[in-house]
């Protein structure tokens, strides 16, 4: 599936307005690496860091690349190696059959969605999509409205 195919699948579901909370550790990668984001054992997606990203760890584990950019937007950082959350999506639930979407980072990289996760923007345009696992989502997001 593409990412328009993915976006239009988002808005059919009526997506809601949440707000990210909570406490998470990162790091700056210092080199280019490759970063698998693993929940439960399932592989949800991999990406590259290159210098200068943030490589943030999730509530269960999972590791996820942020552009620099979008880490200030999203995140306020504490020092020490944590941030606190303070980004916002556009969200639905997803019931439907598993299936696999081109993700907005990294050309020919994929992204998992089963059902219950849900489909994200990050932004009220719906510039790109991608999955969080329902269980994190669930530990993560509050409704806005």
């Amino acid at each position: 599936m593409t990412q328009a195919e993915a976006r239009a699948l988002l808005l059919a579901a009526g997506p809601r307005h949440y707000r990210k909370q909570g406490h998470f550790r990162y790091k700056v990668a210092d080199r280019e690496e490759e970063v698998v984001s693993v929940i439960d054992g399932v592989e949800e997606t991999r990406n590259r860091a290159f210098p200068g990203d943030y490589i943030v760890t999730g509530t269960r584990g999972e590791r996820f690349v942020v552009k620099p950019e979008s880490f200030r937007k999203r995140y306020r950082d504490k020092g020490n190696g944590i941030a606190e959350a303070a980004g916002e999506c556009w969200a639905a639930r997803y019931d439907g059959p598993s299936f696999e979407f081109d993700s907005p980072w990294q050309q020919g990289a994929r992204i998992f969605c089963a059902p219950g996760d849900y489909l994200v923007a990050p932004d009220a345009e719906f510039s790109e999509v991608y999955r969080i696992e329902a269980a994190v989502f669930a530990e993560t997001y509050v409704p806005v409205s």
